[in-house]
């Protein structure tokens, strides 16, 4: 996980893969079960890497996704060294079938999906450091701008936001229906992300 300043030049702190849970995740991938991966490199001023084993899947993808991302084409073994050299904090696998790789994912992170530093979310699984979730990313934040959690709004739409959405801040929203009854604590929730610009700018008028 990465958080970076105001200005989005400079980690304020940085959560890298250990090359261990890189080869971990590496190793569930093969070339029936994966689609591409993305990952974000420690240098905050290169794109992320998009990964695929495929010249007709890098084709597929090439207009949603290379405006933001630099797309690889290559073999497992050169990813690895990439990711190695790169120090990704974090792992977005985007399996062709999830409900097969669901499996295979909750026996090798079981820990970690439990903690929710594995998150498989609705189209896609991610991975980040063990122990490192997006509650970690806003609690770094607080303390970095002497900020209480309770000043504090967060959003999200999926899994990998729940660790986040739990924590004790002012406002929680969240987007779409995918979360909608996993959480205890009280939340606003919105369609769309449209409709979440509204909510935050009316919100935002109240301050």
């Amino acid at each position: 996980l990465i958080v970076l300043n105001t200005n989005g030049d400079t980690n304020i702190h940085y959560f890298p893969l250990t090359e261990e849970e890189i080869r971990s995740s590496l190793l569930l991938m093969t070339e029936k079960n994966i689609k591409f991966i993305v990952y974000y490199p420690e240098n905050v001023l290169q794109k992320p890497v998009l990964w695929t084993h495929s010249n007709d899947i890098a084709s597929e993808v090439y207009p949603r996704y290379s405006y933001f991302s630099d797309i690889v084409v290559s073999s497992k073994s050169d990813i690895e060294r990439k990711m190695k050299k790169d120090r990704p904090c974090m792992i977005t696998i985007k399996p062709k079938s999830l409900s097969i790789f669901r499996n295979l994912i909750s026996q090798k992170f079981a820990g970690d999906v439990e903690s929710g530093s594995v998150s498989l979310n609705s189209t896609e699984v991610t991975v980040n450091g063990s122990g490192i979730t997006k509650a970690t990313a806003v609690k770094t934040i607080a303390e970095y701008y002497q900020t209480p959690l309770e000043k504090i709004l967060v959003a999200g739409n999926d899994q990998n936001d729940f660790s986040m959405l739990s924590l004790p801040v002012g406002k929680r929203f969240i987007v779409g229906k995918f979360l909608s009854g996993m959480l205890t604590v009280p939340v606003t929730s919105v369609k769309n992300p449209q409709r979440l610009g509204s909510a935050l700018y009316e919100f935002a008028k109240k301050l």
